[in-house]
C-alpha cells in the first residue's frame, strides 16, 4: 500500500461516513484496501471474501460521493478503481486485463476498423455504439470506460477518450431531449455532472469538454441547439 493511498483513503471515510446512513455502505467501505494512486485512478481493493459488497460501492449515487471525497482529499480529479485484491500486482493484473478485454470486444466488433485513426474520420462511428437510456447509465459507462481505455494515462488515449465522450453525451442528448439542450433544471444539471465527470477522468477543465460536445455537434449541424 502507497502511504499516499492510505492517507487519501482515511480523509475519504471521515468525508463520506457523514453523509452516508446505510451501514452495509459503511461496512464495505472500510473493507477496502488503498493499494495505490495509478495516474489519475485510486485503486481501491476488496478481498475474495468481502467481494460481494462491492455492489453497494458502485451504485450511483455511491460512487460519485466517493470519487467526489476523493477529488477533494488527494487535490486532483481521481478514479474510484475497485477491484478484487489487495496487492499492487493484483491492482496491475486487474487493470491490464480490463484494458486488454475492451480493446479485444472493440476489435470484434468491428474487425475492420483501425483504432489508431482519430475517431472522426470513422463515418460509421455513431452508428456502431450503444446510446445510454438515461444520464446515470451515460454516467456509469463514462465511469467504466474510463478505468478500461487503452493508455489513457498518456495525452492521446486521454484525447481520444474526450472525442468518444462527447459523441456518448451528444447521442444522448439526441435520445432524452430530442436534440435539444436539457430545457428543465433536473437534466440540465445531469449534463454538467457528465460533463465534469469526463474532465475529472482526465484532469481536465470542464469548459474544454463542453468545447469539445459543442465541436462535435457543429460537426453534426447541430450547433443551433447550443443558442
Amino acid at each position: 500500500m502507497s502511504t499516499e493511498a492510505v492517507d487519501v483513503w482515511r480523509k475519504v471515510l471521515t468525508r463520506v461516513e457523514n453523509t452516508i446512513d446505510s451501514p452495509t455502505v459503511q461496512l464495505a467501505l472500510h473493507e477496502v484496501t488503498p493499494v495505490t494512486i495509478d495516474g489519475h485512478t485510486f485503486a481501491g481493493g476488496l478481498p475474495v471474501d468481502r467481494f460481494y459488497l462491492s455492489g453497494h460501492l458502485q451504485t450511483f449515487e455511491v460512487s460519485s460521493m466517493v470519487e467526489d471525497a476523493l477529488n477533494i482529499a488527494a487535490g486532483r480529479p481521481l478514479a474510484f478503481g475497485l477491484f478484487e485484491g489487495s496487492t499492487i500486482e493484483e491492482w496491475e493484473s486487474y487493470r491490464d486485463a480490463a484494458e486488454a478485454k475492451a480493446a479485444a470486444e472493440r476489435n470484434r466488433s468491428n474487425p475492420n476498423l483501425d483504432w489508431g485513426a482519430p475517431l472522426e474520420t470513422d463515418p460509421k462511428a455513431s452508428r456502431r455504439r450503444d446510446v445510454s437510456p438515461s444520464w446515470e447509465a451515460l454516467t456509469e459507462r463514462v465511469q467504466a470506460n474510463s478505468k478500461t481505455s487503452p493508455s489513457i494515462r498518456h495525452p492521446y488515449g486521454q484525447a481520444r477518450f474526450v472525442v468518444d465522450c462527447a459523441e456518448l453525451i451528444s447521442d444522448t442528448i439526441d435520445l432524452l431531449c430530442g436534440g435539444d439542450l436539457p430545457s428543465d433544471p433536473v437534466q440540465e444539471r445531469a449534463l454538467n455532472r457528465i460533463i465534469e465527470r469526463v474532465g475529472t477522468s482526465v484532469n481536465l477543465d470542464p469548459i474544454f469538454i463542453s468545447l469539445e460536445l459543442m465541436r462535435y455537434r457543429q460537426a453534426k449541424g447541430k450547433m443551433n441547439t447550443f443558442g
